[in-house]
């Protein structure tokens, strides 16, 4: 909420610290960003004083955001909600012609609430097509009009996610749920007090409503499971594959994961049959499943399930080398997403890698997954051509809040500091000077626990040189899990953004040496020589696809035997079918007698 005596603009940042979520049907996200606005005056124009947001994450999940134009079918009748003129709105059967069923649903910007909707009919030359309380009736079984009062009260509605795709479309006036008493075509819609918790799946799909394309159909047939989902396990990523079903009105994927927090949805609307899994965290075992989504919102039941986990070799995990794109140039796909004006240069010296560098120009920033610096041991490392300007720029800085947070900044005032923050007290590592200004430095800093008492080595190298370490730091950065991993921005909102040019912004999974970090200098080229071969799929009885063989693999192929799960690779000696001999197979693998 905001105060409704003010005209004061004002944005919040929620942060999900952890886990993937939901809100009102954005997502999966950790970040959202909302805009308060003021008013035009004192006491004047004022029409935000309180929001709900529903924040939500698991298996099922709202489909997406509600805004557009759309057919509103009843999960019972299978009918679509109709506009009858100066009749009660009706349940009738789908319509292949005109926009009697068609309904334009927007979030309703008005005074005081706006938590709400708006509900109007399509309908060309008519203008009371509000979706309405009739005659302003506060009764369980009051009508349902379409009329125009303005997008009074009794025209504004609330969409609850229910399940399974479906909404409860809830009126402001009356807080009565839209319902649909009977499958017969042209019967009366009405409002009807909230179902209880004990109502039956069949009572509730009477207030359960889905938003369609206007083009689908009025059906409710899924479609066919996906199959034979594979998972490839990285050192920052697992790439999941699997085979599309064959159904003519397929539009997309849900991928599930599931860890020891349960299940959550971390992909939706994917259209290809690969997904790469960029927020994994290392040392944990996932458990993954896909759905089908048909054009209508239907879901399949979910594919195989497959377990895997990050790959525990020392690598680099994420280059960005802002030749046209902030896009990473290895496997793990942990892109960078751009925030403001984004200018690229090619110019000779505006630029010490690959073909460009991205001029951050004090009003834009970059933004990296969440995972990226999610780890034990860690080097970050990057060409910087600053420009100056006013103190507290940030060349990174990656955590939830001003209270965890690490950083790396040209200057404070007097020195170049990097600095770790987990609750309690600031660690500082100052340089002793200023980054200098208007001339290429390459800059890193390594992360790297294991001293005594849990002591954790800090370095600070500029252009391959030492230029502070200390090894009384005891914050990791898995300690502070960061949600926000900006580029270029600090976790304080009044700290200036950066004012100078990046190129070649590099992330490993270890603490580099000196001597590798000069080599790092030294590999100019568009794709950096430390990006690994990656062209190996899977090991041969690695059944389940995460990288090892193990007795899991065994239950997969015991599973695929007994029909109670299908793994593609579950037939390891490749005779076109899978028994005894596979697991047997396997077992020796493990024991070390067959390769």
């Amino acid at each position: 909420g905001s105060s409704e005596r003010q005209a004061t603009d004002a944005a919040y940042s929620f942060v999900s610290t952890s886990k993937d979520v939901f809100i009102n049907g954005y997502g999966p996200t950790r970040l959202f960003v909302y805009d308060i606005p003021g008013g035009t005056g004192y006491q004047k124009g004022q029409i935000n004083a309180e929001r709900l947001f529903d924040i939500t994450w698991g298996e099922d999940v709202a489909p997406g955001e509600i805004n557009g134009t759309y057919q509103i079918m009843n999960a019972s009748s299978r009918k679509m909600l109709t506009y009858m003129g100066t009749s009660n709105v009706q349940s009738v059967t789908r319509k292949t012609s005109g926009t009697l069923q068609q309904w334009i649903v927007t979030p309703g910007y008005t005074d005081g609430d706006i938590s709400y909707w708006f509900i109007d009919n399509a309908s060309e030359n008519v203008t009371t097509t509000h979706l309405n309380l009739l005659n302003n009736n506060l009764a369980s079984g009051a009508g349902v009009i379409c009329y125009d009062a303005g997008h009074a009260h009794n025209e504004q509605w609330y969409l609850k996610y229910a399940q399974d795709g479906y909404y409860y479309i809830i009126n402001r006036l009356s807080n009565k749920y839209l319902y649909c008493g009977t499958a017969t075509s042209g019967t009366e819609v009405k409002l009807m007090n909230a179902p209880a918790d004990n109502t039956s799946l069949a009572i509730l799909k009477r207030y359960m409503w889905r938003f369609q394309p206007i083009d689908s159909k009025a059906e409710i047939t899924a479609p066919e499971a996906p199959t034979a989902l594979k998972a490839k396990s990285r050192t920052a990523s697992i790439e999941l594959t699997w085979t599309k079903p064959s159904d003519e009105d397929l539009a997309s994927f849900t991928i599930l994961r599931a860890d020891d927090k349960g299940w959550n949805t971390i992909g939706r609307n994917v259209t290809d049959s690969v997904f790469t899994d960029n927020t994994a965290i290392k040392g944990v075992e996932y458990t993954y499943k896909v759905l089908a989504v048909d054009y209508a919102g239907n879901r399949s039941k979910h594919s195989n399930e497959v377990k895997s986990s990050l790959k525990t070799a020392n690598e680099l995990i994420c280059q960005i080398q802002f030749d046209d794109d902030t896009a990473d140039k290895t496997h793990n796909h942990l892109d960078g997403s751009m925030f403001g004006t984004t200018t690229y240069s090619g110019a000779s010296t505006m630029r010490k890698s690959g073909t460009k560098s991205l001029n951050f120009n004090g009003s834009n920033y970059m933004m990296l997954p969440y995972s990226a610096a999610c780890q034990d041991e860690i080097t970050i490392c990057t060409w910087i051509r600053w420009s100056a300007g006013n103190n507290w720029q940030r060349i990174f800085d990656f955590g939830n809040s001003t209270d965890q947070y690490m950083f790396l900044g040209p200057s404070n005032g007097s020195e170049m500091r990097f600095v770790m923050k987990n609750g309690g007290d600031e660690q500082i590592l100052g340089m002793g000077s200023k980054l200098t200004t208007n001339s290429w430095k390459h800059v890193a800093v390594t992360v790297k626990p294991g001293g005594t008492e849990g002591k954790v080595s800090v370095r600070l190298y500029v252009n391959g040189e030492k230029k502070a370490e200390s090894d009384d730091f005891t914050i990791k950065p898995s300690d502070i899990k960061p949600s926000l991993c900006f580029v270029g921005r600090s976790m304080f909102t009044g700290d200036p953004l950066l004012n100078g040019r990046l190129d070649d912004f590099r992330i490993y999974n270890y603490a580099l040496t000196a001597e590798e970090i000069a080599k790092v200098m030294a590999d100019t080229g568009e794709q950096s020589a430390d990006i690994p071969d990656d062209t190996e799929y899977t090991v041969r009885g690695d059944v389940d696809g995460d990288g090892k063989v193990n007795i899991t693999d065994v239950v997969s192929v015991i599973n695929t035997i007994a029909g109670k799960e299908t793994y593609a690779n579950a037939d390891v000696n490749g005779d076109n079918r899978t028994d005894i001999t596979d697991v047997v197979i396997i077992i020796n693998i493990i024991a070390g007698t067959n390769n």
